[in-house]
């Protein structure tokens, strides 16, 4: 063989090699573009879940609000409901001092 012969089998055999490396990076680029999809998808994803869960925390509080708004309701009957006894206990008893008064 000449000297252009070799040099060209020399070009020849590198070209085959870049194909094969250009082949390799294309498949490596494709798989990985393929994993950021996936990756968009997830995060996707637990965007929507944690949209769904701060809603459901923001109903669960209001719930909760509401639920200690009709305590606080019960409390104050219940404080309205002892002063009103405790009054009129008073005045019955007041009453009936007035009562034996009278009937002595």
């Amino acid at each position: 063989m000449s000297r252009p012969e070799n040099q060209l089998q020399a070009i020849v055999s590198q070209v085959v090699k870049l194909e094969t490396l250009q082949e390799v990076n294309t498949r490596a680029l494709g798989e990985l573009a393929s994993g950021v999809t996936r990756l968009i998808e997830r995060l996707e994803k637990s965007d929507e879940t944690a949209r769904e869960a701060a809603q459901r925390a923001r109903a669960a509080h209001h719930r909760i609000d509401e639920i200690r708004a009709s305590i606080d309701g019960i409390k104050q009957g219940q404080r309205w409901l002892i002063t009103t006894s405790f009054t009129l206990i008073g005045l019955a008893a007041s009453l009936l001092g007035l009562v034996f008064k009278i009937l002595e």
